[in-house]
């Protein structure tokens, strides 16, 4: 596994308790994550994650399903966008070839 395809995230979530431990377990079972782990003292649920495999709208939406909403706060808000649109500029460049000077493009 390419180590520069795994991010790591921090998602502060609505409604985490002690209950919720098992968050991390969870998680780990979906595809691309590579490690989750649930803090109720900060109210935070860590995800680090293969970029090429999973994203973080993927990660909200099964936080979701398990009744975990993920912050609605402003701030929260703005950097889950911002956090997801660096993910998308990311996963485009990961299957781009650069081209060379001396190397013509193909098919010429």
């Amino acid at each position: 596994m390419n180590e520069t395809n795994i991010v790591k995230r921090k998602i502060k979530v609505a409604g985490l308790d002690d209950c919720s431990r098992d968050v991390g377990e969870w998680l780990r079972s979906v595809d691309g994550v590579v490690d989750a782990e649930a803090s109720p003292d900060t109210g935070r649920v860590t995800v680090s994650y293969d970029l090429r495999q999973c994203t973080l709208p993927q990660v909200a939406e099964r936080l979701e399903a398990i009744g975990l909403r993920p912050s609605n706060h402003v701030l929260d808000r703005l950097r889950r966008g911002w956090a997801s649109f660096t993910e998308d500029n990311i996963r485009s460049s990961l299957g781009h070839q650069g081209h060379c000077c001396s190397k013509p493009p193909a098919g010429r």
